[in-house]
């Protein structure tokens, strides 16, 4: 994974099979390289560490053949190997887009992003 951006507490990445255009942008290639799951695939977008023991990640995942994001906490077990957490949202590829609009409105309203044009 590509490292892209830092700041206190949150840590952006790119993941393997996205691309940077020069605003910043993220896309995801077409054909975008996985790590494979056992019932499909994850390409990591977002990863913050939320406590010592605990992150928080932003994924796309295939399941079945279906597509969706998912922001879900992860946890490293007492050998330190990192797992998925039962908490977490799944969000169907179809609301993405509705979902997307309401976080950066909520940055908008907690002050902690610029407004958005368009």
């Amino acid at each position: 994974m590509e490292h892209v951006t830092e700041s206190p507490g949150a840590t952006l990445q790119v993941a393997d099979g996205a691309s940077e255009d020069e605003s910043g942008k993220t896309t995801l290639d077409k054909n975008p390289t996985t790590d494979s799951q056992a019932d499909g695939s994850s390409i990591l977008l977002h990863e913050y560490r939320r406590n010592a023991r605990e992150s928080v990640r932003v994924q796309i995942n295939e399941f079945k053949g279906r597509r969706f994001a998912a922001i879900r906490y992860w946890y490293s077990d007492n050998e330190g190997v990192l797992k998925p957490g039962r908490n977490g949202v799944t969000i169907p590829a179809h609301e993405l887009g509705s979902v997307a609009k309401a976080l950066l409105r909520a940055a908008e309203l907690l002050g902690t992003s610029e407004p958005q044009s368009g």
